[in-house]
């Protein structure tokens, strides 16, 4: 007979029930302490109590009494950072970042890609897209298509991160083209599912004798312990996590357990009882994680929505903020997409209604969201949609939202939103976003990022006589990307929400990394993920790799004529970071020459 299964409210009054019997009973009855739990008991256990709503109180960088920084990001050993990539990868890559960052080379080179001779000259732009595709196209790209997309990731998971894939196509200005760009990011997502998943080996050591009445433990009421397992159990078989989980049970009444099952909630039912047993460890539990390469597949809207329409849908959004009388007779339920600090400079008029056309327009756009949607849950792979200029955010956001409302289900996010740390609302509107899907049962995943429009935001907020929608400064922008990870931090580790922690700054990665241990959010789990941009901060990837956690590669793909906008906007927004961002540089070129070294002696 199977399992009956709870009810996720239930369930966590049962943790909380059990975890505050196991906290009495082990402060009560100490245990021989084991060398095989030191690491363990470093980490300072879940408080599962009843917490208020995770606020901005507490920044990252108000940490305070806990481990340092350094001890869980280790920069030192160049050797062991770069221990999976060999020395013609680690040369080449070299060489790209050193000519990226020369400012001067990547003005010529933007000014030679954005003029008219790349029309008329047949001869020097095949020689351009040659240089491209021999120098940066390789570096920041993954390949031309799904399958040479398919061999990087391989390569990448075998150095022991993931990739999050993303057919790089992006400005569509027709329903045709949108109909073909849907095409390749299904593509995209199939060429996911085709690849081998990768394997994750944790150890943990716990006590679960829960057969044994001569034990300590089993005087903490081991039906409630037992009832837990079986939810855990029965509650993710409908995920696609595989691993091969043993238990081993030592002392009078041994039990011996085998189990088959997915393991995306089984993670984090162990990680809590691990925490509130380690004064009573004596056995070990081993878990092989199987997840998929491909940590999420990416997409941008304006690749299967024309541009113009979503500037049209904003206006009418921004209106309706300015007005909640005006009515939109298209718009579903969504999350709240402006906070009272939301800039609405873009529209300084009435916009007239969309005409049927655009109705329609818009139906086929949502309809080919959906579409990618129905495939990212069969493949059970996460979707992130990027965020893009405050222009058409709205729309943006708005279509992402109503995805999420129609397909996160079962504490399963499958939809990702963006949020740009760069602008003044983005905490603001994080808040809105996830008091709204808590309050509709809505599992939510974000992806954190800093932004990638800041020249052009600016310029245009000038232009209309209006303040930029940037932060002031770059430390303003630092404390708002910081404060957004803490948040997202205090949320995933108690409830069901996921966040990618996309950043290229060393100091954000230590800070979120020190966060995310003090929380008892576990190495590994599939709820937080870090990633930055293939081809650059390998230090930090590897460096929050070998520290335990999960990280990804922002990994463009497509033929390199199609690739060359999202190169050129890359070149743009990253050169100050290429140019005075040195630690790459420097571990590298200290990498190649002890290479070199030991390859002459």
């Amino acid at each position: 007979m199977a399992p009956k299964l709870l009810p996720p409210k239930q369930l966590q009054n049962l943790r909380f029930f059990i975890t505050r019997s196991l906290h009495t009973s082990s402060s009560s009855s100490p245990s021989p302490s084991s060398s095989s739990i030191s690491t363990a008991a470093a980490v300072s256990p879940l408080n599962l109590a009843e917490k208020p709503e995770p606020a901005f109180q507490k920044p990252l960088t108000a940490i305070k009494d806990h481990a340092k920084p350094s001890s869980i990001l280790d920069f030192h050993d160049h050797q062991k950072l770069f221990s999976n990539l060999p020395s013609t990868k680690l040369l080449h890559a070299s060489l790209n970042i050193y000519l990226a960052s020369i400012s001067p080379m990547v003005d010529f080179g933007m000014w030679v890609m954005n003029s008219r001779l790349m029309e008329t000259d047949n001869i020097l732009r095949a020689a351009m897209i040659k240089i491209v595709r021999h120098t940066f196209f390789e570096h920041f790209c993954a390949g031309e298509d799904v399958v040479e997309a398919g061999r990087c990731i391989k390569k990448v998971n075998e150095s022991g991160l993931r990739g999050m894939l993303v057919f790089a196509v992006e400005y569509t200005g027709d329903n045709d083209a949108c109909d073909q760009n849907l095409k390749g990011f299904l593509d995209t997502v199939q060429s996911a599912m085709s690849l081998p998943p990768s394997s994750v080996r944790f150890q943990f050591s716990l006590i679960l004798a829960l057969f044994n009445p001569s034990t300590s433990v089993s005087k903490l009421c081991p039906v409630r312990l037992h009832l837990l397992m079986v939810y855990a159990i029965d509650q993710i078989e409908h995920t696609s996590y595989k691993s091969t989980s043993f238990l081993r049970f030592y002392g009078p009444g041994i039990l011996g357990l085998a189990l088959v099952y997915p393991t995306k909630f089984l993670l984090s039912f162990f990680d809590v009882v691990r925490k509130k047993t380690t004064q009573m460890l004596s056995a070990n539990f081993i878990i092989f994680v199987y997840l998929h390469q491909v940590s999420s597949v990416v997409v941008k809207i304006t690749a299967i929505c024309p541009s113009s329409l979503l500037e049209r849908v904003s206006d009418l959004l921004r209106w309706q903020q300015r007005y909640p009388s005006f009515n939109l007779p298209w718009k579903q339920n969504s999350f709240p997409l402006f906070s009272d600090s939301s800039p609405l400079y873009h529209t300084l008029k009435k916009p007239e209604p969309l005409t049927p056309q655009e109705e329609q327009d818009l139906q086929l756009g949502q309809e080919r969201l959906w579409k990618l949607c129905e495939k990212s849950v069969q493949a059970n792979i996460p979707l992130t949609v990027d965020a893009e200029k405050t222009a058409i955010q709205p729309a943006i956001d708005y279509l992402t939202y109503s995805a999420a409302i129609k397909y996160n289900k079962d504490d399963n996010p499958i939809v990702y939103g963006t949020i740009q740390a760069y602008l003044k609302d983005a905490k603001e509107r994080l808040l809105l976003a996830t008091k709204a899907a808590d309050k509709m049962r809505v599992p939510m995943g974000f992806k954190v990022v800093r932004g990638a429009y800041m020249s052009s935001e600016s310029k245009l907020a000038s232009a209309l006589g209006y303040d930029s929608p940037i932060h002031n400064s770059i430390q303003e922008t630092h404390a708002c990307y910081n404060d957004c990870a803490s948040f997202m931090l205090e949320k995933i580790a108690n409830s069901s929400d996921a966040v990618i922690l996309a950043t290229h700054n060393v100091e954000s990665g230590r800070l979120a990394a020190t966060k995310a241990l003090d929380l008892g959010i576990g190495k590994g789990t599939p709820k937080l993920e870090f990633a930055q941009l293939y081809g650059m901060s390998d230090a930090l990837s590897f460096g929050l790799s070998k520290a335990g956690f999960l990280v990804s590669k922002y990994m463009p793909y497509g033929p390199v004529e199609k690739v060359i906008p999202y190169l050129l906007r890359r070149a743009e927004e990253n050169r100050g970071l290429l140019s005075t961002s040195s630690i790459d540089k420097e571990l590298m070129r200290k990498e190649l020459k002890r290479r070199l070294k030991a390859a002459i002696f």
